[in-house]
């Protein structure tokens, strides 16, 4: 290999080492919020164990809180400890925005009858900022 082809070959190298591998070469614009809160009976008990459930209405549908296709949102723990209470730290894919939230808790099976919501509007944060917390109390029915 003579020097001209060396150095062809080095300057491609180069190049192809110092290309993005996304579209902007950038990490996504990712946030996330904190809720907390305690999920009681209706005797006013702490309801322990119960299944906490947090979604999000879709950016574009924030305003009008529509949850037709919510978002999932994940976190753990997603069950309450023995005195009732949770914390979760909420991401979501998107950049920082105000956001309505849907915080469910389940006697049972999500989706049952049994069951108490929250809606919510809350402060979505960039992860270098400091997260803004949102505190609920869920009473579950008879």
């Amino acid at each position: 290999m003579n020097t001209r082809q060396r150095c062809i070959l080095a300057f491609a190298t180069l190049l192809v080492a110092c290309w993005p591998t996304e579209p902007c070469a950038c990490p996504p614009d990712r946030s996330s919020t904190i809720v907390f809160g305690q999920v009681r009976e209706a005797s006013g008990d702490p309801a322990a164990e119960r299944r906490v459930a947090i979604t999000a209405a879709t950016p574009w549908q924030s305003p009008a809180c529509d949850f037709s296709n919510p978002e999932p949102l994940s976190f753990a723990p997603d069950l309450t400890d023995e005195a009732g209470r949770f914390r979760a730290a909420v991401h979501s894919p998107y950049g920082p925005e105000s956001r309505c939230l849907r915080i469910a808790a389940y006697t049972g099976t999500p989706g049952a009858s049994d069951s108490t919501i929250a809606l919510l509007t809350v402060t979505f944060r960039r992860h270098d900022e400091r997260s803004d917390s949102t505190g609920v109390i869920l009473t579950l029915p008879d």
